[in-house]
């Protein structure tokens, strides 16, 4: 999470976003994040990212972290 929102390059912070979007289809690390309030970390992030794909791979660990989903 601090890598994606302190990297300045596009391709590293959409591997990181993109990564933690994989990980938040399990309990542990979704459970481990929401206890960390990355929620309003993502919000923040998403609110200044500039990268559309970057945005899209915020949104999709927003919405697992919100569903547990997988997809």
């Amino acid at each position: 999470m601090e890598l994606a929102q302190r990297e300045k390059f596009s391709n590293p912070r959409r591997i990181c976003l993109f990564s933690l979007g994989t990980l938040s289809v399990y309990s542990e690390c979704r459970e481990e994040l929401l206890k960390n309030k990355v929620g309003g970390i993502l919000q923040e992030m998403e609110e200044r990212e500039e990268d559309e794909v970057a945005k899209k791979y915020l949104e999709r660990v927003k919405n697992k972290l919100k569903h547990g989903c997988i997809g």
